[in-house]
């Protein structure tokens, strides 16, 4: 681990601990940031190394026009957008997990298509 890692992973402690102690939020939301923090840091709090799983994503092409134009389902920080693919420039998710798709709405999941190879952006 590099001093830098070694340097985050004590921040990320000393944060953690901050929040907890000091019932900053509540129990549900602290274990939810844990949670969180976890997947995608590859840490417990107590610096413990965790395998992450890659977990598949998916696109959701809600409409294709004529033109083979996409209308996409997408993530706009926690917030769901229904948007042209070429009008994505980066502030969307487009690639997205089972879990988000289905917490957006069930229906959705009907339209989802796999993806390979794509990093969750």
């Amino acid at each position: 681990m590099s001093e830098k890692e070694k340097n985050q992973l004590a921040f990320f402690k000393e944060f953690y601990d901050l929040v907890w102690d000091t019932g900053w939020v509540n129990n549900d939301i602290a274990y939810m940031l844990t949670i969180k923090a976890v997947k995608k840091s590859g840490f417990d709090s107590g610096g413990n190394h965790i395998k992450r799983e890659q977990e598949p994503l998916y696109e959701v092409p809600i409409l294709i026009n004529t033109a083979q134009q996409r209308w996409l389902l997408t993530l706009h920080g926690e917030n769901p957008e229904i948007i042209f693919e070429h009008d994505n420039e980066g502030y969307n998710r487009q690639y997205l997990s089972e879990s988000e798709i289905k917490a957006i709405g069930e229906q959705f999941w009907q339209f989802a298509v796999k993806v390979e190879d794509k990093e969750d952006e």
